[in-house]
């Protein structure tokens, strides 16, 4: 084997092991805790969060919701398991928040290899309001996935919209357009006829604040109505 045949075999062996190493890196902020099994809601959301919201919906004055990192952990410590698909399984989802953005991690058990997946998100509002939830970048280990992962997930919300007939003010249907799409929407609640429209989210270390100000019954929700 010649010299020239030996580096070029060294290079591609050494690009196969960057990006084996960047694929199976481990994020220092995944710090995934137990998942439970009594399939009960968190405390944090039945007891705070909820009784919270609604309170402050009722007095239609301004109002802050803030979550903390520990308890939107809570939260999801008590979510159920995805079902297991035949390739992908993914566990123990993790939030964390830091300035202008959340991240949402959660292992990735890919036919028996494990991996992290991250997705950073940044919402914002644009000048009528409305409200963007941006999917900022993707990573799977420290390799950046974002641009494929756009693609393939408008793909997905384009296949479902179009043959599965959902509600398009489904809440679900309305963050998968502006997290898959960029699509922005009115982030208007209807709490028992009472409605609520978020006009803030800041982000800082360990804490989200939400900001809601009520609004006229003339004004149409398109998110959620208890």
């Amino acid at each position: 084997m010649t010299k020239s045949r030996i580096r070029w075999l060294f290079i591609y062996l050494l690009a196969i092991a960057v990006v084996l190493f960047l694929l199976f890196y481990r994020p220092a902020y995944y710090k995934p805790q137990l998942v439970t099994e009594d399939r009960q809601l968190s405390p944090y959301l039945t007891h705070q969060l909820i009784p919270q919201f609604y309170n402050g919906v009722q007095l239609q004055e301004p109002f802050d919701l803030i979550i903390t990192q520990q308890g939107i952990n809570e939260i999801a410590r008590h979510l159920p398991l995805p079902e297991e698909s035949r390739s992908v399984n993914l566990t123990s989802p993790t939030v964390s928040f830091a300035p202008d953005r959340i991240v949402i991690a959660a292992a990735a058990n890919v036919h028996g290899a494990k991996l992290i997946i991250t997705l950073e998100v940044a919402p914002s509002f644009d000048a009528n309001g409305l409200l963007s939830v941006n999917m900022d970048k993707v990573r799977i280990g420290a390799l950046s996935v974002t641009i494929p992962a756009r693609i393939i997930g408008r793909k997905m919300y384009g296949d479902r919209f179009e043959h599965d007939g959902i509600d398009p003010n489904d809440i679900r249907t309305l963050l998968a357009a502006s997290f898959f799409d960029g699509r922005p929407f009115d982030p208007i609640f209807d709490i028992d006829g009472k409605k609520v429209r978020l006009t803030g989210i800041s982000t800082t270390p360990g804490q989200l604040n939400l900001r809601f100000t009520p609004v006229s019954n003339t004004s149409t929700p398109t998110m959620l109505k208890y």
